[in-house]
């Protein structure tokens, strides 16, 4: 396989990405728009970003404080914080990609009913898109039903391949992945 010729080893076999492109109406209505007991959703202030940046390591196990931050106040971004009891359980971010679609990426957090809230609240902020761009992980199965709730057809399972070994996290807290092509998760 060509893979293993350019330096990648291993494959990860317990999930894959599924990658979302459509271009059309989206249909927020079908997700839930209920927060479990506790929780708040903030729109990001830049006084978040410590609490952001400790759940982003604690989830992906390194420091992307430069990505996370730019990510966050990139000026065409739109991102919503989960607090439960003044501690950071989630964040994702929306932003319009080059068809004018919305572009959901990352949505973490560790309750996946939270995770269908932002995620109907961050598409609801886009509210002149022209579709929806995100990558989720197979084994997700809240994020991917949300999705198929919502109409929305696959449109590319891809294979997550790695140089020397897998990284390991919790896939049911990463309901949309950062960047597919330039963060692991």
């Amino acid at each position: 396989m060509i893979y293993r010729n350019r330096g990648f080893k291993v494959i990860e076999e317990s999930w894959s990405i599924l990658e979302y492109e459509y271009l059309g109406p989206l249909n927020t209505e079908v997700l839930s728009d209920i927060l479990p007991a506790g929780i708040e959703l903030k729109t990001f202030e830049d006084s978040y970003l410590e609490a952001i940046y400790a759940y982003d390591r604690m989830l992906v196990g390194y420091d992307r404080r430069e990505i996370v931050k730019d990510n966050c106040k990139e000026p065409s971004t739109k991102t919503l914080v989960a607090f439960k009891r003044g501690i950071c359980v989630g964040y994702g971010s929306v932003k319009m990609n080059i068809f004018d679609a919305a572009r959901v990426g990352p949505l973490y957090c560790n309750d996946q009913n939270v995770g269908e809230v932002m995620f109907k609240r961050l598409l609801e902020q886009m509210p002149n898109t022209k579709g929806l761009a995100m990558s989720t992980i197979s084994n997700n199965l809240i994020a991917n039903g949300c999705i198929k709730r919502m109409g929305i057809p696959l449109h590319d399972n891809l294979m997550r391949l790695y140089t020397k070994e897998k990284m390991y996290v919790n896939t049911s807290k990463i309901f949309a992945h950062f960047d597919v092509d330039f963060s692991p998760f």
